[in-house]
Order: C-alpha cells, then structure tokens, then sequence
C-alpha cells in the first residue's frame, strides 16, 4: 500500500514546518517535494503529485548509497557466474544468502523512515488541529 498526502495548503504548510523546524533538510515544491533527514540514514523521502492531486510518498536510498549498492550487486553476480562456471556451489550460495539477508534489511529501513516521516507529519497535523479548535 502506497503512502499518499492530500495536496492542499495545509499539509503543503506541515511539509514547509517539518523543514523549517529542522527536523528535515531539502525542498517543498507544488509539484513534488524532497527530504532528508537529519539523523543519520542513508535514504531520503520524496513525495512526487499524481493524477489524483495527492502527494505519493516513497523512501529512497540517497544517490552515493544508491551506486554502492549496484556496484556491490555487479561484482556479487559476477563472482557468483565465475564460481559456478567452475563448479563451485558454495560460495555463490553464501553469497545469494547475503544479499538476500541484505535486501532484507534494506526493505526494513525503508518502511522504518516512512514511518518515522509519517508519524512526524501525523503528529503536525494533529497540533494544527488543536490549534484550529482553540480558535
């Protein structure tokens, strides 16, 4: 299931807050949106406008981690070819087991820094609201 925001003044106001408050560094734009946090993970949230006017938000690796994760699955696939062609089982079937375990993790932090993105933005929403109902 895919994570959506309703693209409307306030939650554009929230993703503004979310930066201005320093919890996140990077750009809100009408169109699409960018950040970072500023704790220390290697994955950025980036929130991009569909048909339906609301924001789809996605957890994706930064760029520099981005290239070393292809670069490691090149060399992995190309060793694990080599061993094979010369009859050697165990090796490639160690590796597969780590990238597999690799690739789990990966998805782990994924929905991790969603959440975390998530719950902050929930967590804003729910402050604007009391506000509105003290007024």
């Amino acid at each position: 299931m895919q994570q959506t925001i309703t693209k409307n003044p306030e939650n554009l106001e929230i993703l503004y807050k979310l930066v201005a408050n320093g919890f996140y560094q990077g750009s809100v734009e009408s169109i699409k949106f960018e950040l970072e946090g500023k704790h220390t993970t290697n994955y950025r949230i980036v929130g991009r406008l569909n048909k339906e006017d609301k924001f789809v938000v996605k957890a994706e690796p930064k760029f520099s981690h981005n290239i070393s994760q292809k670069i490691m699955l090149a060399l992995g696939i190309s060793a694990c070819i080599i061993l094979l062609v010369k009859r050697n089982w165990i090796i490639p079937l160690l590796i597969a087991i780590m990238g597999l375990a690799s690739l789990a993790t990966t998805r782990g932090k994924k929905k991790r820094e969603l959440d975390r993105f998530m719950s902050r933005f929930l967590d804003f929403v729910k402050q604007e609201e009391t506000k509105n109902s003290l007024n």
